[in-house]
């Protein structure tokens, strides 16, 4: 198995990514990258993420860019790590790709 990939290689997969459409996010209802990620409320963020990532995929959006909060990884980890994955799986069921 190669460790690194040939010039050639590379941009056969930059070729055949899509046009990347998306901006950074932070659900409308939280206040702060914190609340995004904390397990108080997480419910009510989660059902936020979903309807506004249905709102992206209807208008051609294919990536967001998230900030991850070392505090909440440090105080909540096992968690925080669960929720990250739910975070993942939400948006890529919409056909979003996440940039941390």
């Amino acid at each position: 198995m190669k460790t690194q990939w040939t010039g050639e290689q590379s941009w056969e997969w930059y070729r055949n990514m899509p046009w990347l459409r998306g901006c950074n996010y932070l659900p409308s209802d939280c206040c702060n990258r914190i609340a995004m990620w904390q397990e108080l409320e997480w419910d009510q963020h989660l059902a936020t993420m979903e309807r506004e990532f249905g709102l992206m995929e209807s208008i051609g959006f294919n990536s967001i860019r998230v900030i991850l909060e070392f505090e909440v990884w440090d105080q909540q980890h096992d968690g925080f790590m669960c929720r990250f994955e739910t975070f993942l799986a939400t948006a890529a069921k919409h056909g979003i790709r996440v940039v941390v």
